[in-house]
């Protein structure tokens, strides 16, 4: 699968591949490389007969353009979408259902191993008994993959977003090739073995996070790898839950908001020199292009949006929009 990167110029502080949750980086356009993989899955990576081949794709560009500082964000499809394709296909072939905690482990190890096996050798550390530069692990195995990463950030997945109510829907909708036959034979996630409520998949998604910040703080003893979380900035404390600024109308849709969460992105990558000075799309209008022509589409397939009270509609300062200028 190739990836066209968005936006570049000659002052680019920050490449970001991932699956399309890299969405928000886009309102940036000048200093960001973004390469966009569509259903990229952190488990598929390291699978070198996966159809999509994200894993070497992502190699090629990086070998091609050698970046500094790279943000990975990938999981998001394992958890939100992947999961709900296991409950789904092990009803239709009455195999064995998948165990949450067990799918989180096995998605996790193996974008762990593709992170260990092909990026952090190219991750430049300080070696201080010789003061030089030299990457994780073993010597790299050609010029190409010679480390010149100076900062590796690792984003979390975000919380889910998707009620227990829309969760068919949303699973019909990312599971598209598939849910005709599903619902041919009778099979539901309601009927499921495997428990799919928001309160497992929150946990699930709390639990990959907290393996991948171990991870980040594992490898971060020279400050080469860094763990991005997004999530403490747009959840409620006590609840868990996404607060409302930050849903979309469309209830099935497994992501959040553009044009709230970039300004808390930037601020969270400050360090690579982004501001919020850095969007350069009037997030207002953004937002309500947006919003309309998703309004249209729901009409047309019939979904009720959500209502103004659960993703906080109204005034401006409501959204509570980050300067553009």
């Amino acid at each position: 699968m190739s990836a066209t990167p968005k936006s570049n110029r000659s002052r680019t502080l920050l490449t970001i591949y991932g699956d399309s949750f890299v969405g928000p980086f886009t309102l940036l356009k000048s200093k960001v490389n973004v390469c966009k993989y569509k259903g990229a899955t952190a488990k598929g990576l390291n699978n070198e007969d996966s159809k999509s081949q994200t894993g070497t794709a992502m190699l090629e560009h990086l070998a091609r353009t050698r970046p500094e500082t790279v943000l990975l964000i990938f999981g998001h499809v394992d958890i939100h979408v992947t999961y709900l394709y296991k409950v789904c296909d092990s009803e239709m072939h009455q195999t064995e259902p998948p165990d949450p905690d067990t799918w989180v482990k096995t998605v996790f190890e193996s974008y762990a191993n593709y992170l260990r096996e092909k990026i952090l050798p190219r991750v430049a550390v300080l070696d201080h008994a010789s003061t030089c530069s030299k990457g994780f692990g073993l010597a790299p195995a050609s010029a190409d993959s010679y480390p010149f990463i100076s900062t590796l950030y690792l984003s979390s997945v975000t919380m889910p977003v998707v009620p227990d109510s829309h969760l068919q829907r949303c699973n019909d909708k990312y599971n598209m090739p598939f849910h005709q036959v599903w619902r041919d034979a009778g099979v539901t996630l309601a009927q499921s073995r495997s428990p799919t409520d928001i309160a497992t998949r929150r946990k699930m998604t709390a639990d990959f996070n907290h393996m991948l910040e171990e991870f980040c703080t594992e490898h971060s003893q020279w400050g080469g790898v860094r763990y991005l979380d997004i999530n403490p900035h747009i959840t409620s404390p006590e609840t868990g839950d996404v607060l409302p600024k930050y849903l979309v109308l469309n209830p099935s849709t497994i992501h959040v908001v553009w044009e709230t969460t970039i300004g808390h992105l930037v601020e969270l990558l400050s360090d690579t020199g982004l501001t919020v000075r850095d969007i350069t799309v009037d997030l207002e209008s953004s937002f309500e292009t947006y919003e309309h022509r998703k309004l249209n589409q729901m009409m047309r397939f019939g979904v009720a949006p959500r209502t103004q009270s659960e993703t906080g509609m109204g005034a401006r300062n409501h959204r509570r929009w980050p300067l553009s200028t």
